[in-house]
């Protein structure tokens, strides 16, 4: 009997999926990073509220090779601040048909 997936573990793949792209991305755009952060510092300057905006800071203060290592860990603090992260939107994920094939790979991805 197939296993029921939540919609939640398949968001939670389907933003380790995108991450693990944005790596890629990192490494050919290292500059990604300090338009991310510029990005996250905009906001909180503006008083818009950011969801885990501080850890971000922080995060891309590290540098591109750190962010590349981090944003691709299963760790669960990882998991949570992918939910908030300011990199796919940098990072060219606006297009909805590459969401969906994400989404559906993340439906397929076995549990790990």
């Amino acid at each position: 009997m197939p296993s029921v997936v939540s919609k939640e573990s398949v968001n939670d793949r389907a933003k380790l999926i995108m991450h693990r792209l944005i790596a890629r991305h990192l490494a050919r755009d290292p500059a990604l990073v300090e338009r991310a952060r510029g990005l996250v510092r905009r906001r909180l300057a503006e008083g818009a509220a950011l969801d885990c905006a501080a850890e971000w800071d922080r995060l891309l203060g590290r540098g591109p090779a750190s962010v590349r290592r981090a944003i691709v860990s299963r760790d669960p603090e990882m998991e949570r601040l992918r939910l908030s992260s300011p990199l796919p939107s940098l990072a060219g994920f606006r297009d909805e048909a590459l969401r969906r094939r994400i989404w559906r790979k993340a439906k397929l991805a076995p549990a790990a």
